[in-house]
């Protein structure tokens, strides 16, 4: 495994679809983008 620091990734591959969460986006390619602040987590 490698890990890479991005705020913005694109993902392309053909016949494949993404899923985040256990929730299905959409099929490839997009683009994902890590927006500060948009996720309020209590703990």
């Amino acid at each position: 495994m490698t890990v890479h620091r991005a705020t913005r990734v694109a993902l392309a591959a053909p016949s494949v679809v993404a899923y985040a969460d256990g929730e299905r986006l959409g099929t490839l390619p997009m683009a994902c983008e890590v927006v500060p602040g948009a996720l309020r987590v209590l703990i």
